[in-house]
């Protein structure tokens, strides 16, 4: 067992990887400590570039890289990456699922929680995937999405409007329906003109959109090719293109609409990662079960009286507009607030990031704003969305965290 002490972070791919960096290429990390950097996963993925590697022939190997000790730490370093699940976490101790230098109980003097969240495929793999069965599964999400007729996108935020502009830039001549449960897409948080922007774009595309209506949920409505063509009924009566509904065997209401469709993306459902506090202590998760930080960045929970365990990235929630933008500033954050802490010296409160947000429409298209100070929200000239997002999706910033 190494006489290092621990500075553990939970979650290799997103937050994760990059606070790891960060402390190391900043060099405030005492000579008396080491990173462990934990995750049970062969890969790293990135969900922000998942869409178009579900559609463009490929993509699907831009999305991931796959985590090794000499891909993550230099040479020679005594930091480490360690491929194991932690099964128990509690005041200055965790548990993994194997052993570790052995043991499965190893100490900590300092611990992040940077676990991201689930979604549903192809946004997030599941963590037991191997890396040849990702790429196989993206290919074949590809190729169902390129034989399908009609095509169904539910759900309206930037999720659903990016997949209904990768597929449409991709088959230019397929038939797309986006279902919103809001009146405009996006929701209330983002400014009218953006709405109106994206929604512009995506009806000089060709997509169909059906605003201020949802869809019945029917038990085997999941995302993918469907068995048949299936009906895909929504709650508001609005006449769709498909199939007039006028009865069914669920007893709608005559006046309820419906639309046909052979394949079926759902672009709702992020749930963040925290399954693993909340076995141990259900009270340090907010409503929307993420963890429950302070101004610092620290969990707010009785089970680390020390104030040594953050949060960061996804799973957080850290005060500030949610999207890579804030995930950098929680990475900013903790790169000082850990080596404070660990110190005894005063840590700095969380500057939260921009209000920003980017949406691309297919690689060349799209729409964003920028928080301007007393200027408020400002759109973006559409012409600079593919070159701060479109066509790259920031994979190049991705594969640059990686050594090999």
């Amino acid at each position: 067992m190494s006489e290092l002490k621990n500075i553990v972070i939970i979650g290799a791919s997103n937050a994760g990887h990059s606070l790891a960096k960060k402390l190391v290429q900043e060099g405030k990390i005492p000579e008396t400590h080491r990173i462990l950097l934990i995750d049970p996963a062969q890969f790293a993925y990135w969900p922000i570039a998942s869409l178009r590697a579900s559609v463009v022939p490929g993509w699907e190997k831009k999305v991931y890289r796959e985590l090794k000790q000499e891909g993550i730490f230099a040479e020679g370093t005594k930091h480490v990456l360690v491929q194991a699940k932690v099964e128990e976490v509690g005041d200055g101790r965790f548990v993994l699922d194997r052993e570790f230098e052995g043991t499965r109980e190893v100490t900590f003097d300092s611990l992040v929680f940077a676990t991201g969240a689930s979604q549903p495929f192809p946004m997030r793999p599941k963590q037991e995937w191997s890396i040849a069965e990702v790429e196989d599964r993206l290919r074949q999400t590809q190729e169902d999405i390129a034989a399908a007729e009609r095509v169904v996108i539910i759900g309206g935020g930037p999720t659903g409007i990016e997949m209904a502009g990768e597929i449409i830039t991709a088959h230019p001549s397929k038939k797309i329906t986006l279902v919103h449960r809001q009146p405009r897409l996006l929701d209330d948080r983002f400014p009218v003109k953006l709405s109106n922007q994206l929604e512009a774009l995506l009806k000089k595309a060709g997509v169909e959109l059906v605003l201020g209506d949802e869809h019945i949920q029917e038990p085997d409505l999941v995302t993918g090719k469907q068995d048949v063509t299936r009906t895909i009924r929504t709650k508001n009566g609005k006449e769709l293109e498909g199939e007039f509904v006028s009865r069914s065997r669920m007893c709608l209401r005559a006046d309820r609409a419906a639309m046909t469709a052979d394949y079926v993306f759902i672009a709702i459902g992020n749930q963040p990662n925290t399954q693993l506090l909340a076995n141990a202590d259900p009270a340090a998760l907010s409503k929307d079960k993420t963890i429950n930080v302070n101004e610092f960045l620290q969990v707010q929970s009785s089970l680390f009286p020390r104030g040594n365990v953050f949060a960061a990235g996804d799973c957080a929630n850290s005060p500030g507009w949610r999207s890579y933008i804030s995930v950098e500033a929680d990475i900013a954050t903790l790169a000082r607030n850990i080596p404070a802490q660990l110190s005894g010296s005063a840590m700095k409160k969380h500057a939260p990031g921009p209000r920003a947000m980017v949406v691309p429409v297919g690689p060349a298209a799209g729409a964003g704003f920028a928080a301007m100070g007393p200027l408020g929200d400002t759109a973006l000239p559409q012409f600079a969305v593919p070159i701060v997002k479109g066509k790259d999706l920031f994979v190049s910033k991705f594969f640059a965290r990686f050594l090999t």
